[in-house]
């Protein structure tokens, strides 16, 4: 196994508990491998305190448990029926780009689609760093086009993104661009469409600061704008375009809630804030022939201008293209949008399936349309490219609420060649592992991950000498993607050891799920009838398809996984392998009873007599395959032994250590393991610690029996489990919440809680405890509150008050009486309706009033929020005054421009105030235009006190004797 060294490189609780890795929504043909399902389950951080001492004050009561079973539910669809397509390769338009015609398995270029909803593809990256882009298109024979959006194929963002697509000449600077606040003259330039520079310019609206540049640049070429953010920070991107040729001048703000928008995470840390343009345009504007992108606003959430012009978190902005053909779009217009849908089941394979829905209701029934694939690489200056293995028409069911089990054990059956119904009671197929092989732990579960994702730790392995075999040997280690199987050949080889004879009504399929692995050339399976004969047959596997085994010989002596490489190095990120036994004909088991190879795990338990020399299980459940556990070394070399099987020797001082206790399917699994540890060489062994040790291995049960074998909840320290269930029960509790009866247990006195557990597949939704001990709820009674009808009083005394303020202020009213209320009303009359004649007298009025309006603005300043919004209002309402003195020269030099408009406002006193108040209005229009906001919003309240003043002259009680009295003598 070993080669040199590699180089280093309330009663009532509603759970709230996300759904892991284990099930997988998406939809595909084909999924990927599920992660390990947790048989020890986390508990729920806050437990459910339950008042014990309800019952009795010393000691515990017994009594019986019973739990409401939520059954978790989640969006899942799922592939009905299929049928094959085939890509025609024919020379592209350019090296980077090409397109392949996709025809029937007979070559008709016609395709009919039928019952058919979806179009699925499996595509291989030459290079997963720089993945190809494909555009579906599909043409209907009324000349009308859909397409399907590329940049949907991208699921992350590397290095060759940052090399060629988001290079400096490819691309537009932000944070090193100039800057400037913005000014009316450039709002009077972009209205009036005039030639612009590249300064990006900055203005505050309210709490928001706006960064905007103006832009002449074809909108239908854009596929998405990139925003590249030092840090992930909440900013808005608001794209002006000009949508229509025939104006121009035109603009159209495409809506920012409307657009899709993504977030990627670059190798160096920073942050792509990607918006999808191209896809909102083909959905709500498709048919037109030209657009330009007129201007980008960025909008940075309650940070001012201050805040935005240090921090500069925008370095650079990135326009990804559409990977349309700009001729084909300039004639027949911008095409139609069909949705996309892609999962990796791997690094390097992509399964992208495209919804040809919107293109099947444009055409007849009976219509055929025409499709082609367009892949472009994402960086097409750099080597890349793709190659298309598998093309299909495909029947998807809607997405619907589904139990998250029937999803799961959906998608395990799929991916291991089975054809289940979920939509029948008896849809279930029982999927038999032959022989099984995955990763010595749970990449999954954070709880039994060792070390750090990016980092690379050696793993070494007991029991199993021959588990991988190269020339020269093999080094394992652990990587974010698992079990990374490394050497120094060409060729790679898993013996698997499975003996059976064929049977008539049962299919086989090996299932291999791999990561990426540069250099490999090919995957074959040799199967043998005689044991150290010649292969009887070789299959071609493809990663991540369970792959059928048609013609087996008569019997099966063994088989051997086979791996070629086209150079002397290899570096194998390994995930599972698995040869499984799949009965054909229609499904008729029990969805619940139906037994699956599911992934397991779970904790190790270090034997209190023996320290860590022995380990069990924490959850026993069926076959274990694997004890793995972190270890460091301390002293001289040792040799560990796991189970009693070959020793490993590890020659690091940290690492991972990886017993293989069974090679066959439902081997019994003993209740303990040794571990044995022995020096070498005759010297004494080092000290070897080991930690975080867990049992993992893929168990063929059905859903009771993982239902009943982990715990619900935590009740006083004892963990409770459900129990075996009739088919009948799971049938009934996933229809609807249920309540099931735990058994019997013991509620303490004080300090009685119970801990709920997070599992992937239902909630407690409800806790029961039913005992036959009396309860006397009277001692936990409140005392009764003394009866003093306070409410009532008060009631009475705040009615009380009311009458007598009314009553007050109409005996104040008619003590003041009539004609003492109209002289007092005419005084503030006669002063609004009365400018000074004296110039003298104006001018000190308006500097008294402008001072007095200039004193209390700055004395805002120096208030808080609470204060200052009352020293606005006074600070403006000082300028009633200058509008009172201003008004006769305005309506002056109006009468001069405009009789009739002079001569009405000189007939009554309150009109000059409502023409202050238009003014204000005019005014602050203009100031909001020029993006002063805070100055408009004054000017506006400023103009209210006019329209009062004005309002209060038409409705004064003497106003009939103040107009008498109030005669104006224009001003020169």
């Amino acid at each position: 196994m070993l080669s040199p060294r590699r180089k280093p490189a309330a009663l009532r609780l509603l759970a709230v508990a996300c759904l892991t890795g284990v099930i997988l929504a998406a939809l595909a043909a084909c999924p990927g491998p599920a992660a390990a399902l947790d048989l020890d389950p986390r508990p729920q951080r806050a437990p459910v305190r339950l008042p014990g001492d309800l019952f009795d004050d010393n000691g515990p009561t017994e009594g019986t448990v019973r739990v409401k079973i939520g059954v978790k539910k989640i969006k899942y669809s799922r592939v009905l029926e299929t049928a094959p397509l085939a890509v025609a390769a024919t020379p592209g338009v350019g090296e980077s780009i090409r397109d392949l015609p996709l025809t029937t398995p007979g070559g008709k270029k016609g395709l009919a689609f039928g019952r058919f909803n979806e179009v699925g593809l499996t595509l291989r990256d030459a290079d997963p760093d720089n993945p190809s882009l494909a555009a579906l298109t599909v043409r209907t024979p009324q000349g009308r086009s859909f397409v399907s959006d590329p940049l949907e194929c991208v699921s992350r963002l590397g290095q060759a993104y940052l090399e060629a697509a988001a290079a400096p000449d490819a691309s537009v600077p932000v944070a090193r661009a100039e800057w400037a606040n913005k000014t009316p003259l450039y709002i009077i330039r972009r209205v009036l469409d005039l030639p612009f520079d590249d300064v990006w310019r900055v203005a505050e609206d309210g709490p928001s600061t706006f960064l905007q540049r103006r832009f002449d640049s074809d909108l239908l070429g854009i596929g998405a704008v990139d925003l590249i953010l030092r840090r992930p920070v909440p900013v808005q991107v608001n794209l002006v375009a000009a949508l229509d040729p025939a104006h121009p001048r035109t603009r159209t703000v495409l809506d920012w809630y409307g657009l899709a928008k993504r977030t990627f995470t670059l190798p160096d840390g920073r942050t792509v804030l990607r918006v999808y343009v191209g896809r909102y345009l083909r959905e709500h504007y498709a048919g037109i022939k030209a657009a330009k992108l007129k201007e980008i606003s960025l909008m940075f959430f309650r940070q001012d201008a201050a805040e935005v012009r240090r921090d500069k978190v925008v370095e650079r902005l990135v326009f990804m293209p559409s990977g349309l053909d700009a001729a084909d779009v300039a004639k027949n217009g911008l095409p139609g949008r069909l949705p996309t849908r892609v999962r990796e089941p791997f690094a390097g394979v992509r399964r992208v399936f495209v919804n040809i829905a919107p293109a099947a209701t444009a055409m007849g029934a009976s219509e055929t349309a025409t499709a082609a694939l367009r892949l472009i690489p994402m960086a097409p200056k750099l080597p890349g490219g793709a190659s298309v293995e598998d093309a299909f028409l495909a029947l998807v069911s809607p997405r619907r609420d589904t139990p998250a089990f029937l999803a799961a054990a959906d998608e395990l059956a799929t991916s291991l060649g089975a054809a289940p119904d979920i939509d029948r009671p008896d849809g279930g197929v029982t999927v038999t592992p032959l022989w099984s092989l995955a990763a010595p732990f749970a990449p999954a579960q954070q709880r039994f991950a060792f070390g750090d994702a990016r980092t690379e730790t050696p793993v070494f392995v007991s029991g199993a000498p021959d588990l991988f075999s190269a020339p020269g040997g093999v080094r394992l280690y652990r990587t974010g993607q698992g079990l990374s199987v490394e050497g120094r050949a060409d060729r790679l080889s898993v013996p698997v050891t499975a003996a059976f004879t064929p049977a008539a009504d049962t299919a086989y399929f090996f299932r291999l799920d791999i990561g990426r692995a540069p250099g490999l050339s090919g995957v074959f399976l040799d199967v043998f009838e005689t044991s150290g004969g010649k292969p009887a047959r070789t299959y071609a596997l493809r990663p991540g398809t369970p792959t059928r085994l048609d013609g087996l010989p008569r019997t099966v002596a063994g088989a051997t996984l086979r791996f070629t490489f086209t150079g002397r190095e290899f570096a194998l990120p390994f995930t599972r392998a698995m040869l499984a036994a799949v009965p054909t004909g229609k499904p008729h088991q029990g969805l619940y009873a139906a037994r699956l190879p599911w992934s397991v795990t779970t904790a190790a338990r270090p034997d209190k007599n023996t320290g860590s020399g022995r380990f069990s299980p924490v959850t026993p459940f069926g076959r274990l395959s694997w004890l793995t556990a972190a270890y460091g070394l301390t002293g001289d070399p040792v040799a560990v032994s796991i189970a009693g099987g070959q020793p490993a020797i590890p020659d690091t001082r940290s690492g991972i250590l990886a017993g293989r206790l069974a090679d066959k399917p439902n081997a019994v699994f003993p209740g303990t393991v040794d571990v044995a540890v022995s020096g070498r060489d005759g010297q004494a062994p080092g000290s070897l610690e080991l930690t975080r040790a867990a049992f993992s291995g893929q168990a063929q049960a059905d859903w009771r029996a993982i239902f009943a074998a982990g715990p619900l909840l935590d009740l006083g320290g004892k963990r409770l489990s459900p129990g075996n269930l009739s088919e009948e029960a799971a049938a009934r509790l996933h229809a609807a919440d249920a309540w099931l009866d735990i058994g019997p247990a013991d509620l303490p006195a004080k300090n009685a809680s119970a801990r709920f557990f997070n599992h992937p597949w239902y909630d407690v939704a409800g806790l029961c405890f039913e005992t036959r001990t009396p309860l006397d709820v009277t001692r936990f009674a409140a005392p009764p509150k003394a009866r003093s009808g306070l409410g009532h009083e008060n009631t009475l005394t705040r009615a009380l008050a009311a009458v007598a303020l009314l009553a007050a202020v109409w005996l104040a009213l008619w003590l003041i009486g009539p004609a003492r209320l109209r002289v007092l009303a005419a005084r503030p009359a006669r002063w609004l309706a009365t400018p000074p004649a004296d110039p003298r007298d104006a001018r000190r009025e308006m500097f008294w009033s402008l001072g007095a309006c200039a004193t209390l603005l700055m004395i805002r300043l120096a208030l808080d929020a609470a204060a200052a919004r009352l020293i606005v209002p006074l600070a403006a309402m000082a300028l009633v005054p200058v509008w009172r003195v201003l008004a006769p020269a305005v309506t002056a030099r109006l009468s001069r421009r405009a009789a009739p408009l002079g001569t009405w406002l000189a007939a009554d006193p309150g009109r000059p105030y409502f023409l202050g108040f238009s003014l204000s209005l005019l005014f602050a229009a203009v100031l909001r235009l020029a993006m002063l906001a805070r100055p408009a919003e004054f000017t506006v309240q400023a103009g209210l006190y006019c329209f009062l003043a004005g309002l209060y002259l038409e409705l004064a009680p003497t106003r009939r004797e103040t107009d008498a009295k109030s005669a104006r003598t224009p001003a020169p």
